[in-house]
């Protein structure tokens, strides 16, 4: 019987960590072989009609699985709490939301942008409604810090710089923004120049956050700077559904260690992506009313992530606000 104190099943948990982790090498019938299960008997794990009666077969599949410390004692606990291997806290296996997605490295490909507007024609011609040199607090940036019980989150003002330092206390991919009180305009082109400045992964980073309603419904474009890769990601509805729209792709115009610039051109449903004035890649997202534009930070290591963040600027295409007065 799975021990409901937490948000997951064994069978939820189950299913997203076969699906995130499933190839031609891992299926069912090798899954099952591999924990000296049947197949029948994986199958009914899945469904959630029965659970695994041993810890052994849960901490195999753990492994088969490529699970972390955090995510085999989820796995664990939600069978029966006694069986918590790895220490996790039982208020942490409450709260954590799990990254459902798993991203693919992938070549880029140099091709030429279908873009609605140039980013000159843009950077020359369009309104600049919001300039922030994060001097003072104007548009009402999170400041103070924050906890989950999965990381800590501080948030400063430092010489022009927003400043974020993430301390994650497990091995995952942590991912916690800035808490902006930025909306997204119908059409919009967002720059920021972004550094990180500490941390103890390659996989650490910072990132764009859009089309964001909470922290469980977001969009981000998420920079690896030591690796050289960006990608895109969407999410709603804490995960139940997301979408990998520009995976791990290779990305040379980054400068790791050093400032970047980040650019989003969005008009309607067409989102394009830049670094230092390089286009990366383009999607199309659904757009969301009331969505949040901010600034994020991510961190796969215990080692403390600092990132900086400088000249947050924000354009709108010329006389926009008079069209959408005179629309209404």
């Amino acid at each position: 019987m799975d021990y409901r104190y937490q948000a997951y099943t064994f069978a939820e948990l189950l299913r997203i960590f076969f699906e995130r982790s499933r190839s031609e090498i891992i299926n069912q019938n090798s899954l099952a072989q591999t924990v000296g299960v049947s197949v029948p008997t994986l199958s009914n794990w899945f469904t959630g009609k029965h659970t695994p009666r041993f810890k052994d077969q849960v901490l195999r599949l753990a492994t088969a699985l490529g699970l972390t410390a955090l995510e085999a004692d989820l796995l664990l606990c939600s069978v029966k709490e006694a069986w918590n291997t790895y220490g996790t806290q039982h208020d942490v296996l409450q709260k954590y939301a799990i990254v459902r997605y798993r991203e693919e490295l992938v070549s880029r490909v140099d091709a030429v942008a279908d873009l609605d507007v140039s980013l000159a024609t843009v950077q020359s011609t369009w309104q600049l409604i919001i300039h922030d040199s994060f001097v003072s607090n104007s548009q009402h940036w999170g400041l103070g810090y924050k906890d989950d019980g999965v990381c800590r989150v501080e948030r400063t003002m430092i010489n022009g710089n927003y400043q974020l330092t993430l301390h994650n206390r497990f091995h995952n991919d942590v991912f916690i923004g800035g808490d902006s009180h930025c909306f997204a305009p119908p059409s919009y082109y967002l720059s920021v120049y972004a550094q990180r400045v500490a941390g103890g992964s390659e996989n650490d980073g910072f990132a764009l956050i859009f089309e964001e309603i909470s922290d469980a419904s977001h969009a981000i474009f998420r920079i690896r700077d030591q690796l050289q890769i960006a990608s895109v990601i969407s999410t709603r509805n804490g995960g139940d559904y997301f979408q990998i729209h520009l995976d791990r792709t290779n990305a040379p115009m980054i400068r790791p260690a050093a400032f970047n610039q980040l650019g989003l051109l969005v008009i309607g449903q067409k989102h394009h992506f830049f670094i230092n004035n390089v286009w990366v890649g383009s999607a199309e997202i659904e757009r969301l009313p009331q969505a949040r534009l901010d600034l994020g930070i991510i961190s796969q290591s215990p080692t403390p992530v600092i990132c900086r963040f400088q000249d947050f600027r924000l354009y709108t295409p010329p006389n926009s606000f008079a069209a959408n007065e005179h629309s209404d």
